[in-house]
């Protein structure tokens, strides 16, 4: 594959694994389905097109993809629809980008974010900052509206307990690797339908974690009501012959969540970059998990 047919790739994998964040069915987030959370399918669109050449560039780090991402996505679509995502995919598409001999991607990954210096980190700051997430940002040792004195890996190890995506970093994004990619295998496997395995993947994040975006906007209490109301759904989804068949009960679930004011982000966040994982590993010739 030359260069240039491996950069088409990856923009393709990455474009479709942020058009699937609204193609699937995800109770409590916005998808064709259904809006919600002030947020409309259009927004998700127009940010994937946005974005998807930014978090490609080859000419940045990982800092400037997401701060550029971020920047690009406020300004555009006028609301946070993807901080989470680009957290998760900017180092990943960096990675598969930047691959070393017969470096697996996990590998390449850990090499990326360890390399992550001061000045990446203030610009990831600044992103969050933007984007403004609910209930994340400020701490009694790290600020984002803050200049950092920490590397990304300092700052994402003290808040790895209270937010999922911090977690990623500091352990290898170890839901994704560890978790995500084998759910999204076997049920792309099953159904051959990728938006069915992203779904399937997101109810299994949702039934056996808590989302931490609940967690810090709702408290402990509400994220384990979600994650124990989560599991009888993720078993009857995990059994069904076709998803097809869940679709109106999942509507219930989705209208219930969303009349609540609950938006499981951290799960679909997750969710996405199990599916670009997964992507880069088949399209772009990564064969190992």
């Amino acid at each position: 594959m030359t260069p240039e047919q491996q950069d088409s790739y990856i923009s393709e994998c990455v474009h479709d694994s942020l058009v699937i964040d609204i193609e699937a069915l995800k109770p409590g987030n916005v998808s064709r389905y259904a809006s919600g959370h002030n947020m409309e399918v259009g927004h998700f669109i127009e940010s994937a097109r946005l974005t998807t050449p930014l978090l490609c560039d080859r000419r940045q780090n990982v800092g400037r993809r997401i701060l550029n991402s971020i920047e690009t996505t406020m300004n555009g679509v006028g609301c946070n629809t993807n901080l989470g995502i680009v957290l998760l995919c900017a180092p990943l598409v960096f990675a598969v980008q930047h691959k070393i001999g017969g470096e697996s991607l996990r590998d390449a990954l850990a090499r990326t974010i360890d390399a992550i210096d001061r000045q990446e980190t203030a610009d990831i700051f600044r992103a969050i900052c933007l984007a403004g997430p609910a209930g994340l940002g400020q701490s009694s040792q790290y600020d984002v509206h803050l200049q950092p004195e920490v590397t990304i890996i300092e700052a994402m190890r003290f808040s790895r307990d209270r937010d999922r995506i911090a977690y990623q970093y500091i352990s290898q994004f170890e839901d994704i690797f560890e978790h995500g990619l084998e759910v999204i295998k076997a049920s792309f496997t099953r159904w051959r339908r990728m938006e069915w395995a992203a779904t399937s993947c997101f109810l299994e994040f949702l039934g056996t974690r808590h989302d931490s975006h609940v967690r810090r906007k709702f408290g402990d209490e509400v994220a384990e009501q979600l994650r124990k109301k989560a599991q009888p759904v993720m078993r009857q989804f995990r059994a069904c012959a076709d998803p097809e068949t869940m679709v109106d009960e999942l509507l219930v679930f989705d209208r219930e969540l969303k009349d609540a004011g609950i938006n499981p982000g951290t799960s679909a966040d997750l969710t996405v970059a199990s599916v670009l994982a997964y992507r880069l590993m088949n399209d772009i010739g990564y064969e190992e998990f």
